[in-house]
């Protein structure tokens, strides 16, 4: 049973109350069918966000209560503010985390039959260098 207007992978024929329950037993066999879907993109606090937004998130994530109260004032020529450091210290944890998400990568290729897995883990290597 299907609706006429269906793409031809959806179709299939419906059992009937005959087939469907051969055995007798109440169980009732469908038949198997694959639905492709296709998965969505989340995108990254990166994309999403401004680098205003980046500022805030890594200020409520590195600067505490104590760094504000410490470094309440920062003089112009001879330091950066709380802003430029929570962002250096966000920036720097997004590339270690970037780059075990490669290593990890490349890992699996290695596991597999690969012949790429030596370039992989050289051009990783290129990558984690600053």
């Amino acid at each position: 049973m299907t609706a006429p207007n269906a793409p031809d992978a959806l179709r299939f024929d419906a059992p009937t109350a005959e087939t469907a329950d051969p055995t007798g037993d109440g169980i009732i066999e469908l038949p198997r069918f694959f639905v492709p879907e296709t998965r969505l993109r989340i995108p990254s606090e990166e994309a999403v966000l401004t680098s205003r937004g980046v500022a805030d998130i890594a200020m409520k994530r590195y600067i505490s209560e104590l760094d504000h109260a410490l470094n309440r004032f920062t003089l112009p020529l001879f330091g950066t503010s709380r802003e430029a450091h929570a962002t250096a210290m966000y920036r720097e944890d997004e590339r270690l985390r970037k780059l075990k998400e490669l290593g990890d990568l490349v890992g699996l290729l290695s596991l597999g039959n690969s012949s790429g897995a030596p370039r992989a883990r050289r051009e990783a290597a290129r990558f984690s260098l600053r």
